[in-house]
């Protein structure tokens, strides 16, 4: 044991001693790094000190090799120091952020300078800031209101240096910028950009170089190439600017019949929706507008600034309606805007439609359309509608083909879902089209009253002046009396009144009750009595047949009344908050249209 307790004392001895050398090596080595180190690569030096304080301090510092030490050490600071303000400012952007919100002027028109600087410089965080500044365009102050408008006009319609000023390359600048701000944005903050660029617009702050460089991105024709984000986001700049010119859209309805409502749309729903939105700008001040060399002979509009049904607008807005291809979540929106263009542009917006529910109806109960084995969604109670709907269908229906069997069917769920949403969204439209047109009729019957004499005599009918003047010739003056009286009095406006009120009460029952929606209106209580999914199980289906059951509710009294019952047992039985939420929500609109139909239901309420 002695021994080996010996060996092992050497062994130690021996290791220590290596390990000992081994530490001398390495001081030796790093001692002459250390000397390495005190000599300085002027080169590397010098790319160091390139845009800093010190690079002017530099060339004289290197000179003096004593002092380069100093120096490098007082750079290492400077740039602590550097890091150090910029994460200070990193940490004060939501301070400011808040402080956009105060109530006092001063804090705001600081708070709308620091992010102009901030963004100048490239600070991190700041679109944060940029993006709560668009909503200080509604402000009431005018100070705070120029100062945002100023803002972004100088960080987003100044051109960057060297592109040419307002040329080609500058508005292909600019139009980026613009497109930057529509990048995950919401909708109050789209809201607001589109009051912002309107209000650029009027201000003639957009040139013509500008609006190009947004078509030619929209379309993907920009020489550096665009994403399929920023042509949707041009197209959302553009019918912005239109709110203020709306030649700007109607000297390129093809480009965006092609472009925004062709194949792409299929990829990207916000696409369509916003193509949509641009061809709505058609209708404001469109006889105004100067006329384009481009423009399509067809895309003329009648006296109340509408197309005719046969303008191929309508027909790429039907395509999108019926389109099947489309994910059944993405459809939704592009079809309410698409419906809520033909409304706004058609002639006769009613028989498009009329076309549209006709079609979608013998899609889901023609036996052409449904001749493979049914889904579990379409029940018996469904199939016992289908004699009603052949009764109203339609001569050109029946002429309709038969789709071709290779091609995959949809589900009948998802058909029967898109079918409820398109009935409850144009019973609500043709409603809407109604009252705005009784609302051009009593315009055109108030023009003569609220004018002078001659004016009077020029808006009459040829018949009446015909009556007047054998009157004249009998007694005088006495007609033109009993008029003046008859509008001072009322009665004449009372008669107006009451007319209006029985034409809106026969198109509330044309609409839901003896009309074409009024078929479908059992299929939608079926549907939505079914509050615990027995028999259709599909969340969306059962959703939207309670959207649209409370949108027809919304459209006729008599239908209503019918239906309060089913409509609050779904409030309070129905599974889903989703349903059970938007019960909610149609309850407030009812009660705001029939106070007194929904008022005995308060207590369930």
């Amino acid at each position: 044991k002695s021994k080996e307790e010996k060996n092992e004392n050497e062994k130690g001895e021996k290791e220590e001693k290596e390990k000992e050398k081994e530490e001398e090596e390495m001081d030796g080595e790093k001692k002459e790094e250390k000397k390495d180190e005190q000599k300085v690569d002027k080169e590397r030096l010098t790319l160091l000190l390139k845009n800093t304080p010190f690079e002017r301090i530099g060339g004289d510092m290197l000179a003096m090799g004593n002092q380069t030490i100093t120096f490098v050490q007082q750079l290492s600071r400077w740039s602590r120091d550097a890091m150090d303000f910029v994460l200070s400012l990193h940490q004060a952007v939501p301070i400011v952020c808040n402080l956009l919100g105060s109530k006092t002027i001063t804090d705001v028109l600081q708070a709308i300078e620091f992010f102009v600087v901030a963004k100048e410089f490239q600070v991190e965080k700041t679109q944060e800031g940029i993006l709560k500044m668009l909503m200080l365009v509604w402000s009431r102050e005018t100070n705070v209101k120029e100062a945002v408008t100023e803002a972004f006009s100088k960080l987003y319609l100044t051109p960057p240096a060297g592109s040419a000023g307002q040329g080609i390359k500058g508005g292909y600048a600019i139009a980026r910028n613009l497109i930057s701000l529509t990048d995950k944005a919401n909708l109050g903050e789209l809201t607001s950009l589109d009051e912002l660029i309107t209000d650029f617009m009027r201000k003639k702050h957009v040139s013509g170089s500008v609006i190009q460089a947004l078509w030619d991105i929209f379309t993907l024709k920009a020489p550096n190439g665009a994403t399929q984000e920023e042509s949707r986001g041009a197209l959302m700049i553009l019918s912005f600017l239109a709110n203020d010119d709306p030649s700007i859209i109607r000297g390129k309805v093809n480009q965006i019949l092609v472009s925004g409502l062709g194949s792409r749309w299929k990829e990207d729903e916000y696409l369509a929706r916003y193509s949509c939105i641009a061809l709505q700008k058609l209708k404001k001040n469109t006889k105004t507008a100067p006329a384009d060399s481009t423009a399509n002979p067809n895309e003329e509009m009648d006296e109340a600034n509408r197309f005719k049904n046969s303008h191929g607008i309508f027909t790429k807005l039907r395509e999108v309606v019926l389109e099947e291809d489309v994910p059944h979540l993405n459809w939704y929106g592009p079809a309410e805007e698409a419906i809520n263009t033909i409304y706004l542009l058609s002639e006769q917006p009613d028989l498009l439609c009329e076309a549209l529910i006709k079609e979608m109806s013998a899609r889901i109960f023609d036996p052409k359309y449904n001749s493979g084995e049914n889904e579990a969604e379409e029940s018996e109670e469904e199939e016992e509608l289908v004699d009603k709907t052949k009764k109203r269908k339609s001569p050109a229906k029946d002429k309709k083909k038969p789709k071709s069997p290779s091609k995959k069917k949809p589900n009948q769920s998802s058909l029967l879902s898109k079918f409820f949403f398109v009935l409850g969204h144009v019973a609500v439209k043709q409603l809407v089209n109604i009252e705005e047109i009784q609302r051009e009729k009593k315009k055109k019957n108030d023009k003569p009253v609220s004018g002078t004499p001659q004016s009077q005599e020029k808006g009459e009918s040829s018949t009446k002046k015909k009556g007047r003047k054998r009157k004249s010739t009998d007694g005088g003056e006495k007609e033109p009396e009993k008029e003046n009286i008859e509008k001072e009095l009322g009665t004449e406006a009372a008669i107006v009144e009451t007319e209006a009120e029985v034409l809106q009460l026969a198109a509330e029952q044309e609409i839901v009750s003896t009309g074409l929606l009024g078929v479908y209106g059992n299929i939608l209580a079926r549907v939505c009595s079914d509050v615990k999914a027995v028999k259709y199980k599909d969340q969306t289906l059962r959703s939207t047949a309670v959207l649209a059951l409370c949108k027809f509710m919304c459209v006729s009294a008599d239908f209503c009344e019918r239906h309060l019952q089913l409509l609050f047992t779904v409030l309070e039985r129905a599974p889903e908050e989703m349903i059970r939420s938007n019960v909610a929500i149609s309850l407030g609109d009812l009660a705001f249209r029939f106070p007194n139909l929904i008022e005995p239901w308060t207590p369930k309420i």
